[in-house]
């Protein structure tokens, strides 16, 4: 839910853009993530499920980092 936020913070007028798109990446990779989480609660946790369950958090850990790499480094304080 925060991910939406902080994308409709950017997408504002005048807001920051840069990452726009590695966050909207994000989204799909949560999205993802969470509809393999509810076929594994309705067929029991098969193991193949669970490694992709883990791929998925890697791959979201992943597009977390370049968010935040892409955004860049605070401007010092004055």
């Amino acid at each position: 839910m925060s991910v939406l936020a902080v994308i409709a913070f950017l997408m504002r007028s005048g807001g920051y853009r840069l990452p726009e798109r590695s966050l909207t990446v994000l989204v799909g990779i949560l999205v993802s993530q969470a509809i393999v989480n509810i076929v594994q609660h309705r067929t029991g946790v098969p193991a193949e499920l669970v490694w992709i369950h883990v791929l998925l958090t890697t791959l979201a850990w992943l597009a977390m980092l370049w968010s935040v790499g892409g955004a860049g480094r605070l401007n010092p304080r004055r």
